[in-house]
């Protein structure tokens, strides 16, 4: 009985009856388990192959697009007709050539420039055909290549990885409840807030990890852009409305890169579709996300101080 009563003395005055150094072992612990843990199960895409084999040549601009956000792939294809002259762009309107100065490139090229014919006199947007049925089509042949290929996961994976944000979300509303108990009951909460600033590192992690990636297409999409660095458009370049080194592939700059090639190379073409200049920023290397982040920890004696207890 005598040892009952000192249990419940001893915790009596802790913030949810556990002690500021437990608790924070503990969060620590959740941190980087439930971090792990969640990848694992959520993101199984991130845990296959790094190198498929895949020559970086062998995809077209709209495939590298797609990897990016499905209107890269239709802007990149929109730069490739008009390069290729199959679209010209006037003022207010970006209208199909009749013929172009070579073959259509591939089947999802022909889906676009249908769709521009067929709006008539109407002048799509680049929103408007991501919903053109041809377009859908083609686009979902094009993803299923992709996935095939094992640089695009399943439309259901991509979803499923909505759950390691999610319970990294779960961890930092924890680490925040605990933090303004111990406030509310006047305890320190110095190391707590660096153990919740590690947390909030690894749940940025997971938001901006990409879902729709495999580590392979993580992998692809970032040497690609690494072989090609000439084909970004600078801020000076793009102050000086010259395309630069761009100008050889402005279909390939636009989907790996963003509209800006585009949009300086065919002002006239990207102004009728409803195209700005867009920056695309690196893609994340795959399992890179955690292996950069540490975790501070502290004795028994020593976290009566701050641990939010």
């Amino acid at each position: 009985m005598t040892a009952y009563r000192d249990v419940v003395t001893s915790t009596a005055g802790e913030t949810w009856g556990i002690s500021g150094p437990n608790f924070l072992i503990g969060y620590v612990i959740l941190t980087f388990a439930g971090y792990l843990i969640a990848r694992w199960i959520f993101a199984p895409q991130q845990r296959g192959p790094k190198d498929l084999g895949i020559p970086l040549d062998s995809l077209s601009s709209p495939e590298w697009g797609l990897m990016r956000r499905p209107e890269a792939a239709v802007n990149a294809a929109i730069a490739d007709l008009l390069s290729d002259g199959w679209l010209v762009g006037t003022p207010g309107r970006c209208a199909p050539a009749g013929r172009g100065e070579r073959p259509l490139r591939t089947p999802f090229h022909g889906a676009v420039l249908t769709a521009v014919a067929n709006a008539g006199t109407h002048q799509p947007t680049t929103k408007q055909l991501l919903a053109d049925p041809t377009v859908v089509r083609e686009m979902a042949t094009m993803r299923g290549h992709l996935e095939r290929l094992g640089v695009l996961t399943t439309p259901a994976r991509e979803r499923r990885a909505w759950g390691l944000p999610l319970v990294m979300t779960a961890v930092i509303a924890l680490g925040v409840a605990r933090l303004v108990a111990g406030l509310n009951n006047g305890k320190p909460i110095l190391y707590l807030l660096a153990a919740l600033f590690f947390a909030a590192l690894f749940t940025m992690a997971a938001y901006g990890e990409p879902r729709h990636l495999t580590r392979a297409g993580q992998r692809l999409i970032t040497e690609k852009a690494k072989a090609n660095p000439d084909l970004v458009i600078s801020k000076a370049t793009r102050k000086g409305g010259y395309v630069g080194g761009a100008g050889r592939d402005i279909g390939l700059s636009v989907a790996l890169f963003g509209t800006s090639a585009l949009v300086l190379a065919h002002p006239a073409a990207a102004s009728a579709f409803g195209i700005e200049h867009t920056t695309y920023g690196a893609i994340p290397t795959a399992g890179s996300s955690g292996s950069s982040y540490t975790s501070s920890s502290c004795s028994s004696g020593g976290c009566g101080s701050g641990c939010g207890g």
